[in-house]
């Protein structure tokens, strides 16, 4: 089998990612995504987060202030580490007709290297905007026709793409199973966005016993395994007692769970500033909003007058343009993100939040030495695209879940 030089691989990478495979993956990311704060120090077996539930206790009496002393009350989410990883592959065939055209060579690499960091970012995408148990989508009603998918939302479309394998499960991730069959998954044939719909290659309930309307849809070995995204952290509805990285939020809902506020019919510019009054009220800072395209849109024609301002990024190549939105509490950023749900959105502090990793996001594996390997199931040589981390929520008490 014709072979790959690791050393001639690593300067290749170098002339066509200039700029590094992080900066590369995030121009295929999400607004959301390339806008959270970023570090790649998420070493040893968990990240303690630990938000303040209370104060130390005083008095306007000293003896009662002495007898009340105290040290500051403290919560402790364990936040553990969730892997994503995509497999470029390189025809040996490829390899060996390239050896004289180094061109060719690099082309074959970019294309491939190229479409595995769009897969692992249209990942990160969906997961950033969800609670971590990994589903894309849900079936409608009357949603499976043979081997065609009606989503319950055409905003879910944009997660989905051509040869993806698909699992479904009557559970979100959070708990449960996959729906079981042989070979228990269907693969995405064709989209159709203005229709909602996914083809598939096989009849869907054929291939995965049970499937049936208003299932959950889930990227294949994705149940339970994705990051926990904004909607874990600030669920729609106030948490139960149930541990969430193994703290009871019930213990101060705000302070661990942020806050939810159901803006149904108000005009969007007034629910906002009613929004951020709320939060205030009770110590919360926001900054910046999150929604739909099309919910910032009708923001931006209801609105009389507009000003906007740029967002930087821990990217100094990548900016965005934001509408801004005055209220009691300062001026609001808007920002828009194709994968926030059309009905929600989600008012926050951008130094609230942190995506924190095991080195860069993402890497190549090399702990051997080798970058590129040769496959055992086919003439090609591959290399491991991967991840490591999770997203972390830093001080709940400053985000609010909005429901339009």
């Amino acid at each position: 089998m014709a072979t790959l030089d690791a050393s001639a691989f690593d300067k290749g990478l170098k002339i066509l990612y200039p700029k590094g495979l992080e900066y590369e993956w995030q121009k295929e990311a999400s607004p959301a995504v390339v806008w959270v704060p970023k570090a790649q120090d998420f070493a040893g077996k968990q990240w303690n987060i630990n938000p303040v539930v209370g104060a130390v206790r005083g008095s306007h009496s000293f003896a009662s202030a002495l007898l009340d002393k105290s040290a500051p009350t403290f919560e402790e989410f364990h936040v553990t580490r969730v892997s994503d990883y995509a497999i470029v592959s390189v025809a040996a065939e490829m390899i060996a007709a390239s050896k004289s055209d180094v061109g060719a060579l690099r082309q074959a690499i970019q294309v491939q290297t190229d479409a595995a960091m769009a897969e692992m970012a249209r990942a990160r995408s969906a997961d950033i905007w969800h609670n971590g148990g990994g589903a894309i989508g849900r079936i409608a009603t009357s949603g499976i026709s043979t081997t065609v998918i009606t989503l319950a939302s055409l905003d879910d479309l944009v997660r989905f793409d051509v040869g993806m394998r698909l699992e479904l499960s009557a559970n979100d991730g959070t708990s449960g199973s996959v729906r079981p069959g042989s070979p228990g998954y269907v693969t995405v044939s064709a989209i159709d966005y203005d229709a909602g719909t996914i083809t598939c290659t096989a009849n869907v309930t054929g291939a995965i016993s049970g499937a049936t309307d208003a299932d959950y849809i889930f990227r294949k070995g994705d149940f339970g395994a994705a990051i926990s995204g904004f909607f874990a952290w600030i669920p729609a509805s106030a948490p139960t007692s149930t541990p969430f990285f193994g703290v009871d939020r019930t213990t101060h809902i705000n302070k661990l769970a942020g806050s939810r506020l159901p803006l149904n019919g108000a005009n969007m510019e007034d629910g906002i500033i009613e929004a951020v009054a709320r939060m205030s009220r009770y110590g919360g800072k926001p900054d910046t909003l999150w929604m739909n395209p099309l919910k910032l849109g009708e923001l931006e024609k209801s609105m009389q007058s507009k000003t906007y301002v740029e967002v930087k990024t821990d990217n100094p190549s990548i900016s965005f343009s934001a509408l801004q939105v005055r209220s009691g509490e300062g001026m609001i950023k808007v920002l828009s993100d194709p994968h926030c749900p059309e009905s929600v959105g989600l008012l926050t502090r951008r130094d609230s939040w942190l995506l924190r990793t095991l080195g860069a996001d993402p890497h190549f594996a090399k702990e051997d030495g080798l970058q590129w390997r040769t496959e055992g199931s086919a003439d090609a040589v591959e290399a491991r695209l991967r991840s490591w981390g999770n997203l972390g929520c830093l001080k709940p008490i400053n985000s609010m879940h909005l429901t339009w």
